[in-house]
């Protein structure tokens, strides 16, 4: 077990809901008021400012506490990027309801198998991305020139950052309904997540050279 502190970090989704349960579950976790960060947004939402404190707070030997998975990642390719990218930096991972503790070789198995989900979850995207518009050429829908929307496109878009609101506008789209009918929520979430682990691999790599 590292000597180092236990940050926590904290979610809920609206403003209504209530931070108490889990921030007293991660206190009486060993978590310190001090090192205690929260946040009242969807996990999809684009910035996070407790868990951004949450990550800059955290030091080689310290481990990063949380109530649950889903109050970390968005989704289990971004959690499995953030869990890497606190090993890497020497900081241990802990979610206490899912029993999951990267400082044991347990919670190392369970990041293996992790990242075979994600795998996975990448895979079953692009089959349904696939089926969707096999579904669609069936109904009579024609891809071409005249198609709404251009799927590889829209897939660039969703990679730079864009919301599917973003990319109803670009293509002029009258209804974001259409956007959906070729990318769900998830595929939306990872497409974004692609993107930006691209673009962090990107700046590593300039940062690098000569």
């Amino acid at each position: 077990m590292p000597d180092g502190r236990l940050v926590g970090y904290a979610r809920v989704s609206t403003d209504d809901q209530d931070l108490t349960m889990q921030t007293a579950r991660l206190l009486a976790a060993g978590v310190h008021p001090d090192n205690l960060h929260t946040d009242k947004a969807s996990a999809l939402a684009k910035k996070r400012p407790g868990l951004e404190m949450a990550l800059k707070d955290c030091v080689a030997g310290d481990t990063l506490v949380v109530w649950k998975l889903d109050r970390f990642g968005r989704s289990v390719l971004d959690l499995l990027t953030r869990i890497k990218a606190l090993q890497d930096r020497g900081v241990g991972f802990r979610s206490l309801t899912d029993n999951i503790d990267t400082n044991t070789p347990i919670g190392n198995l369970i990041l293996v198998l992790l990242s075979a989900i994600a795998q996975f979850e990448r895979d079953l995207i692009a089959e349904r991305t696939k089926a969707g518009i096999a579904q669609r050429k069936s109904e009579g829908a024609t891809f071409g020139a005249k198609q709404l929307i251009d799927v590889g496109k829209a897939a660039d878009l969703f990679r730079k950052g864009y919301a599917p609101k973003d990319v109803k506008a670009h293509f002029k789209l009258k209804s974001i309904s259409t956007v959906y009918r070729y990318f769900d929520a998830v595929a939306v979430a990872t497409l974004q997540e692609e993107g930006r682990m691209s673009r962090k691999r990107k700046s590593r790599q300039e940062q690098q050279l000569p």
